[in-house]
């Protein structure tokens, strides 16, 4: 998802963020282009590509809880 000019970047606290790794991983997209995504949508304000990577790990070894 791209985010066009004009259009403001999302805040997003790590709960929300967590959520939507696991959403992405559980869809079967992997920690890049998530991170990828992230950071195109939200900017500065987004996770770095180490803690999706290890947040997306996490899920997929069945961890529930955000």
């Amino acid at each position: 998802m791209k985010v066009g000019k004009g259009v403001a970047k999302l805040k997003m606290d790590k709960k929300e963020a967590r959520s939507v790794i696991k959403y992405l991983q559980k869809k079967g997209i992997t920690p890049k282009a998530v991170h990828q995504d992230m950071a195109e949508t939200i900017g500065g304000d987004s996770s770095s590509y180490s803690t999706i990577k290890k947040w997306a790990a996490d899920f997929k070894r069945a961890r529930e809880s955000t």
